[in-house]
């Protein structure tokens, strides 16, 4: 009941472009069911540019002219985090800024499924006599073109490319988490 947001989505960000995010943010948001319950973390690690285009993301629901609500995220926030360490430390630094009553932590190469927000919520408050304390879904990365937009470094120029074996990661990780929960 203290917490102002139902799920913290903490997202580490290492030389990440806000374009990019904003666009696999806007996707997150259509796909959830409620964001305006949710609260968006932004970790920027370090090499991160226009990370500011995120914030609009946030605000209160309104109507729009055509009588359709304008999703919107509870709250975007953007925290510099210098201290190194790697991907562990960041994610903990995002963990310990969220305000939400669920962390969820997630990032840019991956895809979230319809509904993620209520399928979290509904996981970690199931009601069959045991008491679940964190869930998973499986592993997507985003192999559309959006989702491949950040450039890769081939030789000495940088070009855009679908990084091969690329399923293969995706399968065989879902395959060890299902092996070894």
């Amino acid at each position: 009941n203290n917490y102002p947001y139902c799920i913290s989505l903490v997202l580490p960000a290492y030389h990440e472009k806000g374009s990019h995010l904003l666009v696999k943010l806007t996707k997150a948001l259509r796909m959830a069911k409620d964001p305006s319950e949710v609260e968006v973390v932004v970790v920027d690690a370090g090499g991160c540019s226009d990370l500011e285009l995120l914030l609009p993301l946030a605000g209160s629901v309104n109507d729009d002219t055509n009588g359709k609500r304008n999703q919107r995220w509870g709250r975007v926030s953007v925290y510099s985090y210098q201290s190194g360490g790697g991907r562990g430390p960041c994610l903990n630094f995002g963990a310990n800024v969220s305000t939400g009553r669920v962390l969820t932590f997630c990032h840019s190469d991956t895809t979230l499924p319809y509904r993620w927000d209520e399928k979290i919520v509904s996981t970690l408050e199931c009601d069959i006599g045991a008491r679940a304390n964190s869930c998973a879904f499986s592993f997507g990365i985003d192999t559309s073109r959006e989702g491949l937009s950040m450039s890769f470094e081939a030789s000495n120029t940088s070009t855009s490319y679908y990084p091969p074996g690329i399923k293969a990661v995706e399968t065989t990780a879902n395959l060890r988490s299902h092996l070894y929960s």
